[in-house]
């Protein structure tokens, strides 16, 4: 990430969605994109999540029981937000 942006941004994708038009073009416009599986281990995903500050969820409603590792994660690497 570029050290002088003002804020940096860590997109957590599938791994199926790596080459999406949309994640694709979050990367060219600077954003670290990681891919993780949040049915995988969940100390995989708080590797990812360490030194983030805020995690914004967008996984849809009808999932949201595919959050519970996502918190759990998040809660795991110190994240704040």
């Amino acid at each position: 990430m570029n050290a002088n942006a003002a804020q940096d941004v860590r997109a957590l994708t599938k791994y199926s969605s790596l080459q999406k038009p949309a994640v694709l073009e979050l990367q060219k416009k600077g954003a670290e994109v990681v891919a993780v599986d949040l049915a995988g281990s969940e100390d995989e995903i708080v590797k990812v999540l360490l030194g983030i500050d805020v995690v914004i969820s967008t996984i849809y409603g009808g999932n949201v029981m595919e959050e519970i590792p996502l918190i759990n994660a998040a809660k795991a690497a110190g994240v704040q937000r």
